[in-house]
């Protein structure tokens, strides 16, 4: 692609960001010693990656947690519904790791999920992966997960509305630090569970948020 005779080397895309964070980490890291320590984080960040890259997204590891993107460097259909896939995959293997896992440990994993819908800068000149994309999209997908109950996936108004098939429940405003004003927040069931009296699909109105 050509701008005034050079390379274009930056394009801006519509993506969607999950991060999946270990609940509990320090909890954990108080009792086990520092090699098993190591293995089961090793084997929960495998977990959450693999279950994203199934579903054709990107992640990296971040401290206790993993961010994942989709749609971005390289478009795909229906991005917001592959991270709600991805969200529903990393929890199914949360609880096969704790079936081996838990008995050993004398404690189950947890992990929280956010998911954000938004535009990305995406710099094809340097690094191309999740790190390597400008965008506030990921800080409010990391505050929904902050937001999110273990084992509950967060989501935004943006990302709802390109899903047609969940039930949710309107968390209603969420601050952020920083900004001035609030976002929306979504719970979403995961996919199989039994639907609550209160889970119900949100009826969209007004702007499109984030």
């Amino acid at each position: 692609m050509v701008q005034h005779g050079r390379l274009r080397s930056q394009e801006r895309k519509v993506a969607t960001v999950l991060f999946a964070d270990l609940a509990e980490s320090t909890s954990l890291g108080e009792r086990l010693d520092i090699e098993p320590l190591a293995q089961v984080m090793g084997a929960f960040h495998r977990a959450v990656r693999e279950a994203v890259e199934r579903c054709e997204g990107s992640a990296e590891s971040v401290g206790d947690g993993v961010v994942a993107i989709f749609g971005a460097p390289v478009a795909v259909e229906n991005h917001q519904g592959r991270a709600l896939e991805a969200a529903d995959a990393i929890l199914d293997s949360i609880d096969r790791l704790n079936r081996r896992l838990a008995p050993s440990l004398g404690a189950e994993l947890g992990v929280r999920i956010g998911v954000n819908t938004g535009d990305v800068l995406v710099d094809y000149a340097g690094d191309t992966g999740v790190g390597g994309m400008a965008s506030d999209v990921f800080n409010v997908a990391a505050r929904r997960e902050q937001a999110a109950e273990v084992g509950e996936i967060v989501v935004s108004e943006r990302t709802l509305a390109a899903i047609r098939d969940r039930a949710a429940v309107d968390l209603g405003d969420l601050p952020i630090a920083g900004r001035e004003h609030p976002v929306r927040a979504f719970r979403v069931r995961r996919a199989g569970s039994v639907a609550s009296d209160s889970d119900s699909k949100p009826r969209l109105v007004g702007r499109q948020a984030e």
